[in-house]
């Protein structure tokens, strides 16, 4: 963490590393400007994911969902939705893609310094993920999963010397374990917890996600 004046004597982790992003993203910008590459590596997977996709209507076993939770940003929480799609690849594997937003964390309070304050971050972007299953009941199974986030950030630290913002896009590896519960031949209970960690020019924070939601095979 910074030593960011009176800000390192109050109780406010989320605070200070709202700073510390806003500042590595306006000194990687002032360096790098952009990073090409990494841009078009994103935009190669998002069509890709695409074109996947557009495939699933043919697909045997296809199913969409859509998931409501919570978002742990550094110990300040935030209500997160996530939209998904996936196709199985046989009984126990498959591959989903998502677009989620993690909602928006907020903390505001009254330094001395800056008088009064106010940090906000919020996170969203794209999943693509391989999902491995194993039953646990005839109902019951437990799934683990592995993918790339492709995300794209937003901070921001109001006091009463204006506002100071900046956003940054970057991928990710993730990491996530479940549950699914069968209702029927169609619908599906799924409770989920990802763990991911967003690095913005060297300097990562945790985005915890759990989260419970439905999947609706539609053919």
């Amino acid at each position: 963490m910074l030593d960011w004046y009176g800000l390192i004597y109050l109780d406010a982790p989320f605070v200070v590393s709202v700073i510390e992003l806003v500042l590595r993203i306006h000194n990687i910008k002032r360096k790098f400007r952009m990073n090409k590459i990494k841009k078009q590596i994103q935009k190669a997977l998002f069509f890709t994911l695409c074109l996947i996709f557009s495939g699933l209507a043919i697909a045997e076993g296809v199913y969409l969902g859509a998931d409501i939770g919570q978002t742990d940003y550094e110990g300040e929480d935030a209500t997160s939705f996530r939209l998904f799609a996936g196709m199985p690849v046989n009984e126990s594997f498959s591959i989903e893609g998502a677009w989620i937003n993690q909602g928006e964390a907020s903390e505001s309070g009254f330094d001395p310094f800056f008088g009064q304050y106010k940090a906000e971050l919020e996170a969203s972007g794209i999943q693509i993920s391989g999902l491995g299953s194993i039953p646990l009941q005839d109902k019951l199974s437990l799934y683990g999963k592995v993918g790339l986030y492709l995300w794209d950030v937003d901070l921001s630290f109001t006091d009463n010397t204006g506002t100071f913002s900046g956003s940054d896009d970057g991928s990710d590896i993730f990491f996530g374990f479940g549950l699914n519960f069968i209702i029927n031949d169609q619908l599906v209970l799924r409770g989920s917890y990802d763990l991911i960690s967003i690095d913005i020019g060297g300097e990562s924070f945790d985005a915890d996600l759990v989260s419970v939601g439905l999947a609706l095979k539609v053919n």
